[in-house]
């Protein structure tokens, strides 16, 4: 470990801020592929990039401030990923939503960042319908179509997200710092209200940059040659683990990352295999899932050759790597 888990002390923390890593991967790799949702095209890193741009512009233009939360309420969904890095180029902070929240639980999470602004998906508005006299700071709602409505328009002032990709795709006239908030992240609430964790540019590069080290580290080469990892996940995008140990990691090494809906141990390694996935995270019970399943010739079809588990699966875990012929590895936090 003392090898490599050094390395923060030979890099410039300064420059540890997803928007400008963002820019300097899209001037690098414009048309190398960076995000693929479910069976979509694969999109580029320049593309990406522009998308943010774009999102930030719009939303600067509908005077949101550096340092702002906005309130981020959206499935699994190819747009996920463009609007956090949107907010970010914007110099404002993204508080995801559990896409379970309701009721009291759902004006909790707006409430407490004091969000005036609020990207929520169609899915969703007759939540919001029902606690729309308990928002009292809320002034604005965009709303991404999903083709799977449910509710009517909100009574505030709204507009659809398309709108928000006409702007111009130029890059934001906004300083950043490391030290930056970047993202509030909501506890579970198991014993109470959602606490809304801050975390800044710093501490998610940090997350990020760790498990890059991790898989090059596993896999014998430097960080800069994992360009042809491909992370793959499952899970919920609300949730940090796919955001800072899998869109950022991949987004720090160069490489690609995938995402699905939601998890299926029917489904998971087809999917793996159509997206090419080379590595990814396994939480809780999903990896006994995928043990669960009768054995098919998809067990050792596929490209993934690391798993971090959260936690690993102690009592098969060296029969889970022999069958699927994958390395597992653990971490936490």
């Amino acid at each position: 470990m003392g090898e490599w888990s050094d390395w923060y002390t030979r890099e410039d923390p300064t420059r540890w801020v997803l928007a400008e890593i963002l820019s300097r991967r899209a001037e690098e790799h414009p048309d190398r592929d960076y995000l693929r949702f479910a069976d979509r095209p694969w999109l580029s890193y320049g593309e990406v990039n522009a998308r943010a741009n774009r999102i930030a512009n719009a939303l600067r233009a509908r005077g949101v401030e550096r340092g702002e939360s906005v309130s981020v309420m959206l499935p699994n969904c190819e747009e996920f990923v463009p609007v956090w890095y949107g907010i970010l180029k914007a110099g404002a902070v993204m508080s995801s939503i559990n896409t379970a929240y309701k009721g009291d639980f759902l004006s909790w999470t707006i409430n407490l960042v004091e969000a005036r602004k609020l990207i929520i998906s169609d899915q969703y508005l007759d939540r919001l319908d029902l606690i729309k006299a308990e928002l009292p700071a809320l002034e604005h709602v965009i709303v991404m179509e999903s083709g799977s409505r449910e509710g009517p328009d909100p009574e505030l002032p709204h507009e659809p997200l398309a709108a928000l990709l006409e702007a111009p795709d130029s890059p934001p006239e906004v300083e950043y710092s490391w030290t930056d908030d970047a993202r509030i992240m909501f506890t579970s609430g198991t014993t109470g209200r959602s606490k809304g964790v801050i975390k800044q540019n710093a501490a998610d590069y940090f997350s990020a940059r760790s498990h890059v080290e991790m898989l090059s580290t596993l896999r014998g080469v430097r960080p800069e040659d994992l360009g042809g990892e491909t992370y793959f996940s499952c899970l919920p995008l609300f949730h940090s683990n796919p955001q800072v140990l899998c869109a950022y990691p991949a987004l720090v090494g160069g490489a690609r990352v995938a995402y699905v809906e939601r998890f299926s141990g029917t489904r998971f390694w087809g999917q793996a295999i159509e997206a090419g996935a080379t590595t990814f995270n396994g939480i809780g019970a999903m990896l006994y899932f995928l043990w669960n399943q009768p054995p098919s010739e998809l067990d050792r079809a596929h490209r993934v050759h690391t798993i971090q588990g959260a936690p690993a699966p102690r009592d098969i875990y060296h029969e889970f790597e022999e069958r699927f012929g994958v390395r597992l590895t653990e971490g936490y936090g």
